[in-house]
């Protein structure tokens, strides 16, 4: 677990000596500079997660164009509270299917809102494989998921850290 910790550390200050220069040059690329605001966020959101031990919180986000869809799976307690957020300035319409317990859940997001889509649970040894599959039928979409947890032990038979 350290060695994954120093590894993810060493490829933050690489992103961030490569975003420093890239805000020096005199080319203005500002996808590359998005690019690497991404990539930087995901490697902060990696180290907080792995100096806790056991992660507590997952998340994704689908972007329509270009997919209208995204898979999104994690290990998880029996119980989780999934969030959903769109994140534009239309209205989306996203289907959040639980593979997990073979449900799915419709939603209308007005624009820039937070909403707290369901809570789902299932018992059984943790942590849990939770996988969602999360779609929408509008044209133009940016919607972010999030799911939480409280911490926990696992105690799966054939669970390894």
């Amino acid at each position: 677990m350290q060695e994954f910790l120093l590894i993810t550390v060493k490829i933050f200050v690489f992103f961030c000596n490569l975003y420093i220069k890239c805000l020096n040059c005199k080319k203005n690329n500002m996808e590359f500079k998005r690019f690497l605001v991404f990539v930087l966020i995901l490697v902060v959101q990696q180290i907080s997660i792995t100096a806790k031990g056991q992660p507590t919180a997952s998340s994704c986000s689908l972007q329509n164009p270009p997919n209208d869809y995204v898979y999104w799976g994690f290990l998880g307690n029996q119980v989780i509270h999934v969030e959903l957020k769109n994140a534009n300035t239309l209205i989306a319409t996203v289907a959040l299917e639980c593979k997990t317990i073979g449900r799915t859940f419709n939603y209308i997001l007005p624009p820039f809102t937070k909403f707290e889509a369901q809570e789902f649970s299932i018992f059984g040894y943790v942590p849990i494989s939770w996988e969602f599959k999360l779609s929408t039928a509008s044209g133009a979409c940016m919607v972010l998921g999030y799911a939480r947890w409280k911490d926990y032990e696992p105690d799966r038979p054939d669970y390894k850290d």
